[in-house]
């Protein structure tokens, strides 16, 4: 299946951007972030084939990646807009919300039933107020993390034109298409 190669080569590519050696914070970043998409692509996989029926355990558990993956891809265009040298700390509240989804799947992970976890699957059964809030504010979360990156990226342009004359190599073009 298309998804599951997807995934295990995401994987890879995070694996081999962990072991960089060179530009170490846009690396881990950017690893991060294929490792956050790739996992949720290993997981739309789990589901196409129906395999949550077997494990009905690991329902729900991919619900925080949207909220890694997101500011991820924000913290990596400002890594690689700033050539920094060091990942700043407070950098991690961009996870919080991260965080606390994952803090409340892994207390789903304990407290509901298998029963329970299949029916967050049926359409027709109703959403409790936290996954309906977590999954309304994930389109708006993404758009807002689009808007900040591609203002770092505007920001970092408008650097360029002004120490750089020749700038068209600098540009970080590829990053906008990769947002």
């Amino acid at each position: 299946n298309i998804l599951f190669a997807g995934g295990v080569v995401g994987l890879l590519i995070t694996i081999f951007l962990f072991n960089r050696k060179d530009n170490l914070v846009p690396n881990i970043i950017l690893g991060i972030t294929f490792g956050a998409y790739s996992i949720d692509i290993l997981y739309a996989f789990f589901i196409s084939q129906k395999l949550y029926l077997s494990y009905p355990a690991l329902i729900g558990l991919n619900g925080m990646l949207p909220f890694i993956y997101s500011p991820a891809i924000y913290l990596y265009a400002k890594a690689v807009s700033s050539n920094r040298k060091r990942f700043e700390i407070k950098s991690l509240l961009h996870f919080s919300p991260a965080i606390i989804i994952l803090l409340a799947s892994i207390i789903g992970f304990f407290i509901f039933s298998s029963e329970e976890k299949l029916a967050l699957l049926d359409p027709d059964v109703p959403k409790s107020v936290f996954i309906i809030i977590m999954r309304t504010l994930i389109p708006f979360y993404g758009i807002a993390y689009i808007i900040l990156s591609l203002i770092e990226i505007k920001k970092y342009h408008h650097r360029l034109k002004e120490n750089y004359s020749e700038i068209e190599s600098l540009k970080l073009n590829w990053l906008i298409y990769l947002i």
